[in-house]
């Protein structure tokens, strides 16, 4: 591929215009944002001083601090996953901890049968 070529791939934007729609987006919806925010806020202030505890590790708290912040942002499709993904490692870690049950078998592996026959 030419130099020609490869920059016809290249956006046009230049970086002043980089910056001139990501001020946009982030002052058009500045108000939302703001109140997803305070909705938050005010989960926490619920909790108490304390908050709340999350078992699981890293994974579990990272799940959780990317789902608030993909509400802030109005991603909701990208919540409900990050959702999802943060209450299967809060199942898991719960059943790993054997709270009122008995403990878990280990892992199986699944083989898939081989086209041999």
């Amino acid at each position: 591929m030419d130099e020609e070529q490869q920059l016809e791939i290249l956006s046009p934007v230049t970086d002043l215009g980089f910056v001139r729609i990501l001020l946009a987006d982030l002052h058009d919806e500045l108000p939302s944002k703001v109140a997803r925010f305070r909705q938050l806020a005010d989960l926490s202030t619920s909790l108490g001083a304390n908050g709340t505890m999350f078992t699981g590790g890293e994974t579990t708290y990272l799940a959780w601090t990317e789902a608030r912040s993909s509400f802030v942002h109005g991603n909701y499709i990208a919540t409900v996953m990050l959702c999802q993904g943060l209450a299967e490692h809060l199942l898991a870690s719960y059943l790993e901890l054997g709270i009122d049950g008995e403990q878990l078998p280990p892992r199986s592996n699944f083989l898939l049968p081989s086209n041999d026959a």
